[in-house]
């Protein structure tokens, strides 16, 4: 079980370290576009993108909105797997001694 908490603690490392690394990429072009593109905000200019065809998009943007749906399904990955390590935290073990 123990191995279970490490991997799903590695694999939030490393979706939070990843998701760091793309913001930090993207930010010049993403605060460029916000203040030259007539945005709000980042959360409005990302909500934006998520409903734009991928045609009217520029390369970069494709790129982005590519990267962030491949990081939200290892986020998808890491809940399931935490779902895991909660139901078979129910389980019962036996005592090697039994």
């Amino acid at each position: 079980m123990q191995q279970l908490h490490d991997k799903a603690m590695q694999m939030e490392l490393y979706l939070s370290n990843q998701s760091m690394d793309l913001y930090n990429f993207y930010f010049d072009k993403i605060n460029d576009e916000i203040l030259h593109g007539g945005h709000v905000g980042i959360e409005e200019y990302l909500a934006q993108l998520e409903l734009m065809e991928e045609e009217s998009m520029k390369d970069w943007e494709r790129r982005m909105i590519s990267e962030i749906k491949e990081l939200r399904m290892i986020g998808q990955d890491i809940l399931a797997l935490r779902e895991h390590i909660y139901i078979r935290s129910k389980d019962i073990v036996l005592p090697q001694w039994i």
